[in-house]
Order: C-alpha cells, then sequence, then structure tokens
C-alpha cells in the first residue's frame, strides 16, 4: 500500500500509510505504520499516539536498507482497555501529519504537557531505572535495553533525547509491562 500510495496524485512522497485493526490480544489494536526514514520518526510517532491518548503496550520497528520503515505498535487506552472508537486512531493520524510537517511541525512535548494526565499514584522510590548497553550484538548497532516505571508518554520522551543527540533508531523491540 506504501508504495502503491506514491503514484497517487495527491502524494507527497512522504506521507506515511497508516492501518488499524483489533487484535486477538484482549483490549488492544495494532497499527502499522510505512513510510521514509527521517530523524526523530520514532519520537514523532509515539508522542502522536501518546496525544491521541493511547498506551503503547508494545512496538516492532525496522527501518530497510532503502530507508523504508515499517513499525506495528500494540495500543489500548491509558487503562489498558480497548479502544471503543476511531476518534483516537483519526488523531494520531493528524497529530502525526503536523508532527512531520518539515515547515511547521507541532510541538508533541508541549500537547503532551497540555493534555496527558499524571500518574495518580507515586512511583516508588525503591522502583529502580536501569539501563544496559552493548555494542557487541550488533556490527554497526549499539543494542540498549531500559527497565524503569512505564508512564505515557516514556517512549516519545526516551526516543525525542536520542533524536535530539543525533542518534537514529533503526529496529526496536519495545514491551511494557502492566500498560
Amino acid at each position: 500500500a506504501f508504495f502503491t500510495s506514491l503514484q497517487g496524485t495527491h502524494s507527497d512522497g512522504y506521507a506515511p500509510v497508516i492501518r488499524c485493526r483489533r487484535t486477538a490480544i484482549k483490549g488492544t489494536i495494532e497499527v502499522t505504520l510505512c513510510t521514509w526514514d527521517r530523524q526523530g520518526l520514532f519520537a514523532c510517532i509515539a508522542g502522536s499516539l501518546t496525544c491521541s491518548n493511547l498506551n503503547i503496550s508494545h512496538a516492532d520497528i525496522f527501518t530497510r536498507a532503502d530507508h523504508v520503515v515499517l513499525d506495528i505498535f500494540t495500543v489500548n487506552d491509558p487503562d489498558g482497555r480497548h479502544v471503543r472508537n476511531t476518534l483516537p486512531l483519526r488523531n494520531m493520524s493528524a497529530f502525526l501529519e503536523q508532527a512531520l510537517d518539515v515547515q511547521n511541525p507541532l510541538d508533541l512535548a508541549q500537547v503532551i504537557a497540555e493534555t496527558v494526565t499524571p500518574p495518580a499514584q507515586k512511583i516508588s522510590r525503591r522502583a529502580k531505572t536501569e539501563f544496559e548497553w552493548c555494542n557487541r550484538s550488533e556490527r554497526n548497532a549499539t543494542r540498549l535495553t531500559v527497565s524503569m516505571p512505564d508512564r505515557q508518554g516514556l517512549l516519545f520522551y526516551i526516543c525525542r533525547a536520542f533524536s535530539q543527540l543525533g542518534l537514529n533508531v533503526h529496529a526496536a523491540d519495545i514491551r511494557t509491562i502492566r500498560g
């Protein structure tokens, strides 16, 4: 569908193709996105999902050698329930389009700060944040494992920091525990 969309008369060649479907896993929707890679793309997708009040419970991202990206996100509402209507999914698409606008990109961090409700419970002081770096598993890449308490927008903030440092995420396997 992505390459077919490039031939359309209204295509700018950069707009992502997004497909959504319910999954066999109770309470989740799978959002599949295909587009050309660009700096900060993963952060923009994660931020657009967060701005739309969607919780990312799982993500797999792949970047091909020709810079085509295929990202698959499993999402639900912030309480772990089904997304009951299509409005959050349509909002996500609109947020992403605005965030990827080269001339006037939407500041997703500002939208998240204004719209995402902080968690009701405080994070325990005993909750650990751990980072594990491994340079041996891939020839031209570094593997990073992050373990920390989850909250809405966490993946966006991590990916945005990578992007601001000029780092690229070419592949990822994201899993959250309890949300």
